[in-house]
């Protein structure tokens, strides 16, 4: 681990995400995304650990916001 990276405190960052539509370009990038994400894990006979899928519109939202 890099020095100093346990040093430093979480911070709560308050956003407020905004629900506007999302492109078209970043509809298809996610929906391909949670295809390879559901592929991956039906493919896996035995349950991953450490992988979290999670919910990619509100964290491209999110993201979004914070860019803004």
């Amino acid at each position: 681990m890099c020095a100093g990276l346990l040093d430093m405190p979480l911070v709560d960052v308050e956003i407020s995400i905004n629900n506007t539509v999302l492109p078209d370009d970043i509809l298809a990038f996610l929906h391909e995304a949670d295809s390879r994400v559901s592929r991956f894990v039906d493919s896996r006979p035995i349950c991953s650990t450490g992988f979290v899928p999670s919910d990619f519109v509100t964290v491209y939202r999110a993201l979004r916001t914070i860019i803004e």
